[in-house]
């Protein structure tokens, strides 16, 4: 199996100090963007609280919906659709 390969593509940070949100360009055979819900605890640093992965068709409806104003072009090959969205991991304190 090819390696797991990942790019940050942009930090969102939130009103709260310990709180941000990531974006994140995933790579093995196929490709996905990936929101990662994070916070930051003393002694473990910033840790996921939730993901949600969007496949190429919704990162292309998640663009159009905010205007295009995206301050990255994302690659052509995530132009094409792949898989529904689903949340990978849910974690709770």
């Amino acid at each position: 199996m090819p390696a797991f390969q990942e790019s940050i593509l942009a930090v969102l940070p939130n009103t709260r100090d310990d709180e941000r949100t990531v974006v994140v360009l995933c790579h093995r055979v196929d490709s996905w963007v990936e929101l990662r819900q994070q916070s930051f605890g003393a002694g473990v640093g910033w840790f996921t609280q939730s993901t949600v992965k969007l496949d190429p068709q919704q990162v292309a409806g998640l663009k159009n919906a905010l205007g295009g104003a995206a301050p990255h072009r994302l690659p052509s090959y995530l132009a094409r659709p792949e898989t529904n969205p689903r949340i990978l991991r849910f974690e709770s304190a």
